[in-house]
């Protein structure tokens, strides 16, 4: 270490996420533990007590300095700068840390640290030649409704001479640093990180034109209020109640919370869990489409500004611009300082998330879709603080939607205490750290399967870790909601949900879930032509076909990877947000490119007739593209005809998609439909067979007579992301 200072990266802290609070220690002195410390070995002799005083009159010291030079924070929080001075004859540890603690006077044997930093990785630090070692870390402190303090640990064999034993603590807390508090004492009054979502009736569809305003504020917030306009960013935030002010309205909160008793397990109901605050629910309606929104909560930061966010283009085929969604799954949460969020995973989720936030900032997507996975947190409650924090800046600009994955809600259906549906048979592990949904569900009040009409989009959601078999709930849910849409007005099904139903996976519990999947659920997406369906869950970006069964209908084509105008679903997995990389792909018939980078897709629904997808990583490039065409009227007329002959039902299950007469005819014969219609359908099928290209099939769910008629029958300009007709082919634009 230079001139006597240590700073630099962290090595990583899995090792100390083993460490339970109950095995840490404290010396008698801090009074940290509320439990009667360890009695040293052997008897208490004079000269173990000079060497107890002796030790402990050399710990180090720990000082604070906030953003304004003191160990004050402003109410939205602040980067600190924690001061750590060794003195000479102190042994530095490898294995010597930080914990950050909130509130400041927590049980360290009670609770895990919010924060903490690994010190034996620094330059210089464990170097017997630095005698004396000062050293700083840069710590970001948010408003978590608390005061904070620093606990300084060491390992327990350094003392075990002294008066603690090996076999009673993993480390020893030996220093604490002053309370770091806030400036103003209403500042944990103050609404926070703010999320938009859309109201959703309660049979699950978004009511149009009325969208939810979600903040986290503490319990004794007892009227929350949000004030709101369409007009100006110059509002009154702390109008008196029941008062009227020119051109906003005020609108009343709901609230809710959950504590240690409303969860399932470990470690959310014990040493994981941390008071979360108070939810608040404001129910904003008949908004306009495509309308800019100011608001504000009431007024306890004076300096506290606005903040917008903009409502998606109204449902219709046609318009000036595109729908964009960005959409992905598996973001986790990261740290922009030199410490760790206890138990964090999913480090580039802050990269991530900047770009997601200047996309919002910038107006050039519609809404975000988070597919499972949310904050990774499973259990260790005040990582969602956190993670609210990081995604704030997009989560408050444009509407969020999430559906859950299993490190939210899965659990043992014997300890599940939640009132919705227990996790599948398959699911009922721990990977929800005990949370078991309720968590989430508080913080992002939406239904496990929900749906919303997003500009040309109509986007589906399903919950993976509970029931969809046919004939349950959920599965009767989706069926109807797919036979309701009117696709003269979202032209494009959007479906997600978290595990994939097509993944290319070594796993057997993946293929486990792909072949359900497709046995109980697959049909009714073919049946109602949905044009797009994403999944996560596998950390990889995977591009598959347009498939049935496991058999590629349609494959990509050309340089823009263009799907023309498939007749069944393209599926596409992108679980890559932030956590680590699951590279277990074994190779599969569907798939057409794995690869492993994090990001987000960019899916754009630009007419009615063309879509295209484009995973952008943190790096801001496009790491891979693609596009899919349909002829609206030949799906509209399709599902007429399935209304008409009263084809709602699962039908025979997932066919294979194959093109040819048989494989139509036993569709046709297995509807019900008059005879005049099955020599129409074999006579359209005859043809479609007859001017096919190479490399199409066509479905057996649903006839396509206005397929291309060559290979190169539209190239694709994916620079400008629009579609041209070619020389070749029927000439219908598109």
């Amino acid at each position: 270490a230079q001139g006597g200072n240590a700073e630099g990266a962290f090595m990583s802290h899995n090792e100390l996420e083993r460490v339970h609070p109950a095995r840490l220690s404290a010396h008698p002195s801090l009074g940290l533990v509320r439990r009667k410390p360890p009695s040293p070995r052997g008897p208490v002799t004079q000269d173990w007590v000079l060497q107890e005083q002796a030790l402990m009159s050399l710990v180090p010291t720990l000082r604070v300095t906030g953003p304004n030079g003191d160990a004050e924070l402003p109410c939205k929080g602040g980067r600190v700068h924690l001061e750590l001075a060794f003195a000479s004859g102190w042994r530095r540890n490898a294995s010597d840390w930080v914990g950050l603690y909130s509130p400041a006077d927590a049980d360290i044997n009670t609770v895990v640290p919010v924060k903490m930093a690994s010190l034996g990785d620094l330059d210089g630090f464990v170097d017997p030649a630095n005698e004396a070692l000062n050293v700083s870390l840069a710590f970001d402190l948010i408003n978590m409704r608390a005061d904070y303090k620093f606990v300084f640990f060491t390992s327990d064999s350094w003392f075990s001479g002294a008066w603690f034993s090996d076999d009673v603590a993993e480390a020893v807390a030996v220093a604490t640093s002053p309370a770091v508090g806030f400036s103003a004492t209403n500042c944990f009054l103050a609404g926070l990180r703010p999320r938009i979502l859309p109201y959703m009736g309660a049979d699950g569809k978004h009511e149009v034109g009325a969208w939810e305003v979600v903040w986290t504020s503490n319990t004794s917030v007892t009227a929350p209020r949000v004030h709101f306009s369409l007009t100006t960013s110059d509002l009154d935030c702390d109008p008196p109640a029941g008062s009227t002010v020119a051109g906003q309205t005020s609108v009343d909160a709901s609230r809710s919370t959950f504590t240690a008793v409303d969860l399932c397990g470990p470690p959310a109901n014990s040493y994981g869990f941390r008071d979360p605050g108070q939810t608040n629910t404001a129910v904003l309606q008949n908004l306009p489409a495509d309308t800019t929104i100011h608001y504000c909560f009431d007024e306890v930061i004076s300096s506290a500004e606005p903040y917008s966010f903009t409502t998606p283009p109204e449902a219709a085929p046609d318009g000036p611009t595109s729908t964009v969604l960005a959409a992905f799954g598996d973001l986790g949460r990261g740290t922009k300082d030199q410490s760790d969020l206890w138990h964090e995973y999913g480090s580039p989720a802050v990269n991530t998330s900047a770009l997601l936030a200047k996309e919002a900032e910038q107006g050039s997507i519609h809404g975000v879709f988070h597919i499972g996975d949310i904050s990774y947190a499973v259990g260790y409650t005040a990582s969602w603080d956190y993670y609210f924090d990081m995604a704030q800046d997009f989560t408050s600009k444009v509407p969020y939607m999430i559906n859950q994955g299993n490190h939210e809600y899965d659990w043992n259906a014997s300890e599940w205490v939640a009132s919705s549906p227990a996790p599948y048979e398959w699911y009922q592990g721990h990977d929800s750290g005990g949370e078991c949904g309720v968590v989430t569900s508080t913080h992002i009040p939406m239904p496990l399967w929900w749906s919303v009409d997003i500009g040309r989009f109509h986007v589906v959601t399903m919950c993976t870790e509970v029931d969809f078999t046919e004939g349950s709930e959920q599965w009767n849910w989706i069926q109807e909601d797919l036979m309701a849409v009117n696709r003269s007005i979202t032209p494009w099904v959007l479906f997600g949900g978290h595990r994939p139903g097509y993944i290319d996976s070594s796993y057997w519990g993946d293929t486990a879930f792909m072949d359900l999947f497709i046995s109980d659920l697959e049909p009714v997406l073919v049946r109602y032509n949905v044009s797009l369906v994403i999944w996560a869950h596998n950390h990889a970006v995977q591009r598959h076909c347009a498939v049935e069964d496991k058999v590629c209908v349609l494959h990509s084509q050309g340089p823009g990877n263009e799907f023309r105008k498939p007749t069944v679903p393209v599926h596409m997995v992108i679980g890559t947000g932030g956590a680590s990389f699951t590279k277990n792909a074994a190779g599969t018939d569907f798939t057409e490119r794995v690869f492993y980078d994090w990001g987000y897709a960019r899916i754009s629904a630009h007419n009615e007739s063309f879509l295209s997808w484009e995973f952008v990583n943190i790096s801001g490039d496009v790491a891979d593209r693609m596009a899919i065409t349909q002829d609206l009227d030949a799906i509209i007329a399709s599902l007429d005809r399935q209304e008409d002959s009263g084809d709602t039902g699962n039908g025979g299950g997932g066919g294979s998609g194959g093109s040819n007469d048989a494989a139509l005819l036993g569709g046709v014969l297995g509807g019900g439909i008059s005879l005049l219609c099955i020599v129409t359908g074999a006579l359209v099928a005859w043809r479609l067979q007859l001017f096919t290209p190479k490399g199409y099939v066509a479905s057996s769910r649903l006839l396509n007579p206005s397929s291309p008629t060559g290979e190169g029958a539209w190239s694709v300009d994916t620079s400008e992301l629009h579609v041209q007709p070619s020389p070749v082919g029927d000439g219908t634009a598109v």
